[in-house]
């Protein structure tokens, strides 16, 4: 089964910023009319209230990650988060393939057209790159403490329950895509809270016989000119720069982080 042939749905996960969150998933709603939308609320529990608020009328159910864990950790293990919603809610839903959508993602344009037309054996993740030494020796999960540490024990996990001790593949993490089948299996693996998710993903992909393809929107771990409309060192792209793009037939339909508040009103002057 293809992307395109099959059910896909929408795990969108926030933490705060509710009236930006909110308005995030009516782009979403706009441009994918047809996708069911679930919400992963993984702010303090003090705060779930609010977050149900925003999604009411939205989101199929909202979902809030339960304990007490620090927003340090939460960024850090979105990937045991997303793990955690999966045995609880996800595992019980009717889907094929799973968009999982971050608050600070904007795609303007349906995903469907945005992402490359997977099979159910295949993961489409951002910079999805070999793990080359240049990599390794430079990136921040994997060249500086106390990263690195944590990421040669998790080396040392692999090669002990999936008999490699280096993955062939990293990547970088906004917007992945999961098939359902990955995530069946990938949900009955053990925690491990040790590396970013994007390390995770790759080594877990590869350890569970799936394939990988980098989905397109960052431009890639070398410094590329479209970095400053998609990046993951926190620069945030302005409306300024998006209604640049949207203006050009052929312009960029994909940014992040996306930290302000943008509605369907202010885009729809723009081409599609």
């Amino acid at each position: 089964m293809r992307l395109s042939d099959g059910t896909a749905i929408i795990l969108f996960r926030f933490h705060d910023g509710f009236d930006r969150a909110r308005e995030r998933v009516l782009l979403l709603q706009h441009y994918n009319p047809r996708l069911k939308i679930y919400a992963l609320f993984g702010g303090p529990a003090t705060d779930k209230a609010a977050a149900l608020e925003a999604m009411q009328g939205l989101a199929e159910a909202v979902w809030t990650y339960p304990g007490n864990k620090p927003k340090d950790w939460k960024w850090r293990h979105t990937d045991l988060m997303l793990k955690a919603w999966y045995r609880t809610v996800g595992r019980h839903l009717d889907f094929d393939f799973l968009y999982s959508y971050e608050y600070d993602l904007l795609t303007l344009k349906p995903l469907g057209k945005i992402y490359p037309d997977i099979d159910d054996h295949t993961l489409a993740l951002s910079a999805c790159e070999p793990f080359t030494k240049e990599i390794e020796y430079r990136w921040s999960w994997t060249a500086f403490e106390p990263s690195r540490t944590n990421f040669l024990k998790f080396c040392d996990y692999l090669e002990k329950h999936y008999g490699f001790r280096r993955q062939q593949k990293v990547c970088l993490g906004p917007g992945p895509l999961f098939p359902r089948a990955f995530l069946d299996q990938w949900s009955k693996t053990e925690d491990i809270e040790l590396v970013h998710d994007e390390i995770a993903y790759p080594a877990y992909a590869e350890a569970l016989g799936f394939k990988m393809v980098d989905h397109g929107m960052h431009p890639g771990f070398g410094l590329q000119p479209d970095e400053k409309y998609f990046n993951c060192e926190h620069h945030p792209v302005t409306l300024g720069m998006i209604t640049e793009q949207l203006a050009k037939p052929q312009g960029r339909r994909t940014f992040h982080p996306v930290t302000a508040r943008i509605t369907v009103e202010d885009i729809l002057d723009y081409a599609s």
